[in-house]
Formats: C-alpha cells, sequence, structure tokens
C-alpha cells in the first residue's frame, strides 16, 4: 500500500497492493491496522454505496454537527472530486485540492471530518 499526501493537511490518497492472477483481482480495501495511522479516527461505525449517472453532481458534503471521518473507493466509472479545508485551525485552511479519479485506479480517499466535498460522475454507471 502507497500513501501520498496532498496540499490538504490529513487528506491521503491510497493506492492498495492489488493482487492478480488469472480469475481477476483481491485487495483490502480496508485493515484497521493499516489505516490507524492514515484515518484520524478510524472507528469504521458505516458503509455506504452510492450509483450515479453520467454528469450527476452527488452531494455537497460539509458535516459540522455530527461529522464522520470517510473512506472514498470507486468501484466503477471514473469522478471528479473536490475538497476544501474548512477547519479553521487547519494547517490548509481554505486550501482546495481535486483530482479525477477512474475506477481502474484502484485508489481510495479518506476523507476527513470537516473538509468540504463533491462529486460529478463523468461516466455512466458510476
Amino acid at each position: 500500500m502507497k500513501v501520498l499526501n496532498t496540499i490538504i493537511h490529513d487528506l491521503k490518497i491510497i493506492k492498495p497492493k492489488i493482487f492478480r492472477d488469472k480469475r481477476g483481482y483481491f485487495f483490502e480495501s480496508f485493515n484497521v491496522k493499516k489505516y490507524k495511522n492514515i484515518i484520524l479516527d478510524n472507528h469504521f461505525v458505516q458503509d455506504d454505496h452510492s450509483f450515479s449517472k453520467k454528469n450527476v453532481l452527488r452531494g455537497i458534503h460539509f458535516q459540522h454537527k455530527k461529522p464522520q471521518n470517510q473512506l472514498l473507493y470507486l468501484v466503477e466509472g471514473k469522478i471528479f472530486i473536490f475538497f476544501v479545508d474548512l477547519r479553521p485551525k487547519s494547517k490548509s485552511f481554505k486550501k482546495q485540492y481535486s483530482l479525477i479519479l477512474n475506477s481502474k485506479g484502484f485508489k481510495a480517499l479518506p476523507i476527513i471530518i470537516s473538509d468540504w466535498n463533491s462529486i460529478v460522475s463523468f461516466k455512466q454507471n458510476t
């Protein structure tokens, strides 16, 4: 597993190790021991799944009253995702970061509490 930093403090890009063979592939999408230093509070309380048609804007998320860390994996398709750090005491307060995720890249994003984020699907069935 590789962990890449972004310009937003505590927002990481995770590239899991992919095990491939003639049957397909396998990777760990979450392991509490491996993620304990990556995700600030890795107490996993909820697992969600969404499906979008092409050009759908999904969410404009900002959790202030009941913040939750999130771990985003893209199962199929391609998305544009945008972040703004809204934590006043953060080293990267008001900084923004965006990227395009493609499901073939198998990247994960641990989304930190109090970050504003929004996702747009670029492909059908994302």
